[in-house]
């Protein structure tokens, strides 16, 4: 975590740390990355973490490669995201793997229902039932998946 703190506390303000890392079927790097994340933003004292931090993922036709973790010193503005947002509905290959909490919840819950693959998240959930629930139990942003994926009728 410290140098997460570190890379956080040199970057200019709304400066945006992008960090790759390999993405696997059962999330374990990305998993890491994101909690030692929001453990370092809750002791700087950031009120809205959850506001920080978006993730893409490539290799979306080849179960996602790799994740770019793109973690911000305050938070992305909707402009930055519906941008984001564009580039991946220009590129099939990339794909939302969390989208920060900016908007409005309706407008939030139809952006998460447009951009992540509710097939992609169901046969994550019916190969890797396990971890699900621990994905669900860590309290991680990445819990947004399995509430996706129990949404839908997997």
């Amino acid at each position: 975590m410290e140098a997460i703190q570190n890379y956080l506390r040199v970057l200019k303000p709304n400066g945006i740390l992008n960090i790759y890392r390999w993405n696997f079927s059962v999330p374990r790097e990305s998993l890491r990355l994101c909690n030692l994340f929001l453990e370092a933003a809750v002791e700087a004292h950031n009120p809205h973490p959850d506001q920080c931090i978006m993730i893409v993922g490539a290799g979306a036709d080849r179960e996602m490669r790799w994740a770019a973790m793109l973690m911000k010193n305050g938070p992305f503005t909707q402009n930055e995201v519906d941008r984001v947002l564009a580039q991946i509905n220009r590129q099939p290959d990339l794909a939302l793997v969390y989208l920060p909490k900016i908007y409005s919840p309706e407008k939030q819950k139809e952006i998460e229902r447009e951009q992540l693959s509710a097939a992609a998240i169901c046969a994550a959930v019916k190969r890797f039932p396990d971890s699900a629930d621990a994905i669900k139990a860590t309290g991680s942003i990445i819990t947004i998946a399995y509430n996706m994926a129990t949404s839908f009728s997997c």
